[in-house]
């Protein structure tokens, strides 16, 4: 329930607070947040974070939070068409495949300490994130392809892994022998 100042708020309060927004200002609003992100993107070369997006609020570098942003960096590229935010979009791919565990998936983190050996969730919206980054013409290698392969294809919904296999359509790939029908990427020229 909506509250002013402790007190309910009637609908007619909520209806007349409301006002329509315009594409051109919701586009603003993202342009200003795909800013925001890029000016906490960790770039000095060397450092075991580059490409990470760093929340100062937090601090913290997320792999999860980081492929997110590779899309939204690669939706700036396509309408903009300023290379520099595909520049961004690879130096976060770069860092969520280093980010990777073993096991193919994603650590949930609480400010720099790592609470699981790779969270269902985290490592589906790594996936969901990077595929789209992937789709809006981000490079995809063979090392790309083996990452996907082993981010958890069992704890994936149908959807992202049916995009997983559409990345791989036609690449001359093998199927991974434990990865529920996602195609490894070891065979990609």
């Amino acid at each position: 329930m909506l509250m002013k100042q402790d007190k309910p708020l009637k609908e007619a309060d909520v209806k007349s607070s409301l006002r329509e927004i315009s594409r051109k200002e919701v586009i603003g609003m993202f342009d200003e947040m795909a800013a925001w992100l890029a000016e906490h993107q960790v770039a000095k070369r060397g450092d075991p974070n580059r490409g990470a997006i760093y929340f100062p609020t937090e601090d913290r570098f997320c792999s999860r939070d980081t492929a997110c942003m590779a899309r939204t960096f690669m939706r700036q590229y396509c309408r903009t068409g300023d290379g520099a935010w595909r520049e961004k979009a690879a130096l976060a791919r770069d860092y969520v495949l280093r980010a990777q565990r073993p096991t193919g998936g994603f650590p949930e983190m609480r400010g720099r300490a790592e609470s699981d050996k790779g969270s269902t969730v985290n490592t589906a919206i790594a996936a969901a994130n990077l595929i789209k980054a992937y789709e809006l013409g981000l490079d995809c290698a063979a090392r790309d392809l083996d990452a996907l392969a082993r981010m958890a294809p069992a704890a994936m919904a149908p959807s992202v892994r049916h995009r997983i296999r559409r990345l791989f359509h036609g690449r001359g790939t093998e199927v991974h022998p434990h990865g529920g029908g996602i195609p490894t990427g070891g065979n990609v020229p």
